[in-house]
């Protein structure tokens, strides 16, 4: 049968493989929060400048629509006035 000494001793073994074990997988959670930080940049803007596949949204326009003038102030379209 063990003594106290050899049950003490075991345990303080364990709580200190427990700790090393602890300060492990923070590290590792930190590093996993980080290459997926990483992942997300380069999702985003990891390919060629010039390309636009996997953009969401309209496509950009080539020319104004016909009939709608634009105003040298901020942009502004002219439309007739409603009665």
């Amino acid at each position: 049968m063990a003594t106290l000494d050899e049950i003490a001793q075991e345990k303080q073994r364990i709580s200190e493989r427990i700790a090393r074990l602890d300060a492990e997988r923070t590290k590792l959670g930190d590093q996993l929060n980080e290459l997926e930080i990483a992942e997300r940049v380069l999702r985003r803007y990891g390919g060629k400048a010039d390309t636009t596949e996997g953009r969401r949204g309209r496509p950009a326009r080539t020319a104004p629509a016909a009939g709608r003038q634009r105003s040298a102030r901020g942009g502004q379209q002219h439309l007739p006035a409603r009665l």
